[in-house]
C-alpha cells in the first residue's frame, strides 16, 4: 500500500475513531440520564423511561460497534468489514437527516405534544402520586421554573383545587428563594407575590435553553455529519484500493 493509501488509512482510523466516541457518548449521556436526571423517570413513568434507556443504548451500542468493524476492516484490509461499515454509517446518516427533516417539519406538533404531557402531568398526578409529585419538584427547581409555560398552569391542576394545598396558590419549588416560603405560595393564582416565583415556565426555560445553545447544536450536529461523511469516503478508497491490490496478485 503505497504512501498516499497509508495516509487515507491513517484519516480513516482518525474519523471512524470520532464515529467511535460519538456512540461511546451518547452511551455517557444515557447513564447519566439514568444516575442523575431522577425527574424525567418520575415525569415519563418507569416503562417510558426504561424504554427511551435502552433505546438510547442500545443506538450508542451499534454506533461503537459500526466503528469497531471499521477499525477491524482497515486493519485487516476486509472488504467485508469495510462494506459492513460503509452501509451501516451510510444508514445512520440518512436516518439522522430524517429524524432532523421530522423535527422541522413537526416542530409545533412536538411542542403541542409536550406541552399537554407536561400540564397533563400537574393536572392529574402532582400531589397525588409521589413520583410525579417529586418529578416536578425536582425539575422546577433544578431548572428555574414554575409550571409549564406559566406558573398559572397550576390553576387547573386538581393539588391546586384540592385541600392538599393549605392555601397555597403553587408548589414551594416555584419560589425563586427558599426563604420567601411561605408568603411566595399563599392566596389563590391570581392574588398570588408573581415577584417571588421564577418568572418562567419549565418548558418555556427548556426551549429557550436549546434556542440560545442552538448554533451549538447545530454546529456539532453538522461536524458529526462531516465526520460520518469523510469516513464513508474513506471506507471507499480503502475498499477500492484493497479490491486493486487482489487484482494485482
Amino acid at each position: 500500500m503505497g504512501l498516499g493509501m497509508g495516509l487515507i488509512r491513517l484519516l480513516f482510523f482518525i474519523f471512524t475513531f470520532i464515529v467511535w466516541l460519538f456512540g461511546l457518548a451518547i452511551i455517557g449521556v444515557t447513564i447519566w440520564m439514568a444516575v442523575d436526571q431522577h425527574y424525567f423517570q418520575d415525569l415519563l413513568g418507569t416503562e417510558t423511561f426504561e424504554l427511551m434507556m435502552y433505546t438510547l443504548l442500545a443506538c450508542g451500542a451499534i454506533i461503537c460497534l459500526v466503528g469497531f468493524f471499521g477499525c477491524c476492516g482497515a486493519l485487516r484490509e476486509s472488504k467485508c468489514l469495510l462494506g459492513t461499515y460503509f452501509t451501516c454509517v451510510l444508514i445512520i446518516i440518512i436516518l439522522q437527516c430524517v429524524i432532523f427533516i421530522l423535527a422541522l417539519i413537526y416542530h409545533e406538533t412536538i411542542m403541542w405534544f409536550m406541552d399537554d404531557f407536561l400540564q397533563q402531568s400537574m393536572d392529574f398526578y402532582y400531589g397525588y402520586y409521589h413520583a410525579h409529585t417529586r418529578g416536578w419538584d425536582e425539575l422546577q427547581r433544578d431548572y428555574k421554573c414554575c409550571g409549564s409555560r406559566t406558573y398559572e398552569d397550576w390553576e387547573t391542576s386538581r393539588w391546586y383545587l384540592s385541600d392538599q394545598t393549605q392555601h397555597q396558590a403553587v408548589p414551594r419549588a416555584c419560589c425563586q428563594l427558599d426563604t420567601d416560603y411561605p408568603a411566595c405560595t399563599r392566596g389563590t393564582i391570581k392574588a398570588n407575590n408573581p415577584d417571588m416565583l421564577w418568572p418562567e415556565g419549565c418548558l418555556t426555560t427548556m426551549v429557550d435553553w436549546l434556542q440560545y445553545n442552538l448554533e451549538v447544536i447545530a454546529g456539532l450536529a453538522l461536524a458529526i455529519a462531516a465526520v460520518e461523511l469523510c469516513s464513508i469516503i474513506f471506507a471507499c478508497c480503502l475498499y477500492q484500493s484493497i479490491e486493486k491490490e487482489a487484482s494485482y496478485v
